[in-house]
């Protein structure tokens, strides 16, 4: 029952429904309309959740899925890192450019004050 994967998995019906919709878990149906969740989906929910958690999207979570050899886990992580690292560098880009706008506007007050004084 979805409740019952909910409460394990520690996720909410809705995000279950979507990973189904998505093709990350198969769940059997019951002849009544309801899905089964066997212990194996609600481990490969509760890793889809620590994937989410960690910033991959749904296709990155389906690239390892898919991968027996573990290089997509290895491939995403890299880009990850790569990701990260240009937006600290476009941080410290923006940083020194207000650094240098405020030095500027320093100096023109500066020549702007000798001016004055002489």
């Amino acid at each position: 029952m979805i409740s019952e994967a909910s409460r394990l998995a520690n996720l909410t019906k809705k995000a279950i429904n979507y990973y189904i919709e998505q093709n990350l878990i198969f769940p059997d149906s019951l002849e009544n309309g309801y899905r089964d969740f066997s212990d194996k989906d609600v481990e490969r929910l509760k890793e889809i959740s620590v994937l989410r958690k960690l910033g991959l999207r749904i296709e990155e979570i389906k690239m390892i899925f898919a991968d027996e050899t573990s290089s997509a886990l290895q491939k995403i992580s890299v880009q990850k890192e790569l990701s990260l690292q240009r937006k600290k560098l476009k941080r410290l880009f923006l940083i020194s450019l207000v650094v240098a706008i405020a030095l500027l506007k320093l100096i023109g007050n500066w020549k702007r004050l000798s001016r004055v004084q002489r």
